[in-house]
């Protein structure tokens, strides 16, 4: 009993000893008495054992509360690590951990949950895709990025010389995507700002670049998931598709049709059948092995 006063208290005065308890009796406290003979039975631990538990279990639901309110998840952690090393019983360590993850678990969905919606709405637009040009609308623009470097591709109009041009991109926090090209390949200035919005590109004069739906697009490939695949329609039913397995690989550029949502692909110049058909589903190409082109 001294020993519970001490631990629960920090007073080190002895408790009162229980004279007229009877041997098997009930002390204030709910454990068990002392003898007259001043043998203390293996209750009476117990009882200590009782007393510091539950002021120990009191003050770690206290300061669990507390380290959740201020700290956040990773200190909830902390604190179930201490309730492993001091809990007295192991049946009450397993509760009382158990109470300490439920509430961690519930830490995780608050903290990450803002966090994760908190960057979806702020995700910058993807300029990945194949642009129209008011300018050349006989033309085409296909734009990707490759290890932080926006490359494009422009020809002007049909048969005429393509251009490759790349930039780099800057991602300011709140202020949106900026392409910095390089135009001296094609007669322009080096360092061009383009700006990055949903579905264009737009540049200073005022042009901006529409960037087409359906079909058209710039897909990956997880077969080959360093290269890429520009896919756009050269006329009503027909495409062109350019593909490039890895950096510094050939460019292979092979020809197709489309009908509904089938697509059908020449794949002889890469080796391929020469009539493969796929699937044109909702921002990717199915093919029959089950590999899979998501559109970027």
């Amino acid at each position: 009993r001294r020993l519970a006063t001490l631990a629960v208290t920090g007073d080190s005065t002895p408790a009162p000893r229980r004279e007229d308890a009877d041997e098997g009796g009930v002390d204030d406290d709910g454990g068990r008495g002392h003898a007259r003979d001043g043998r203390c039975h293996y209750s009476c631990s117990y009882s200590i054992n009782a007393v510091v538990e539950l002021k120990l279990r009191t003050h770690f639901q206290e300061l669990r509360y507390s380290i959740m309110m201020k700290t956040g998840f990773f200190s909830l952690l902390l604190a179930a690590s201490s309730a492993s090393a001091f809990s007295p019983q192991d049946t009450s360590r397993r509760q009382f951990l158990g109470g300490v993850a439920s509430t961690a678990s519930t830490g995780i969905a608050v903290v990450l949950s803002q966090p994760l919606s908190a960057l979806a709405a702020d995700a910058a637009p993807s300029f990945s895709g194949i642009f129209t040009d008011p300018n050349h609308p006989q033309g085409w623009r296909a734009v990707r990025e490759e290890n932080g470097v926006a490359i494009l591709q422009l020809q002007d109009e049909p048969g005429a010389e393509i251009f490759t041009i790349k930039g780099d991109v800057k991602k300011g926090a709140g202020s949106g995507t900026t392409l910095m090209l390089d135009l001296s390949p094609k007669g322009g200035p080096k360092d061009v700002p383009a700006t990055v919005s949903e579905g264009k590109i737009s540049f200073p004069d005022g042009n901006s670049w529409k960037r087409l739906d359906g079909v058209d697009g710039v897909y990956s490939d997880p077969n080959h998931p360093e290269g890429y695949r520009i896919v756009r329609k050269t006329a009503k039913d027909a495409v062109s598709v350019t593909l490039q397995d890895a950096p510094g690989a050939p460019v292979v550029t092979v020809i197709g049709s489309v009908s509904g949502d089938k697509i059908k692909l020449d794949l002889s110049p890469k080796g391929g059948p020469k009539d493969l058909v796929a699937s044109i589903g909702a921002n990717k190409i199915t093919f029959p092995d089950g590999n899979s082109w998501p559109k970027l």
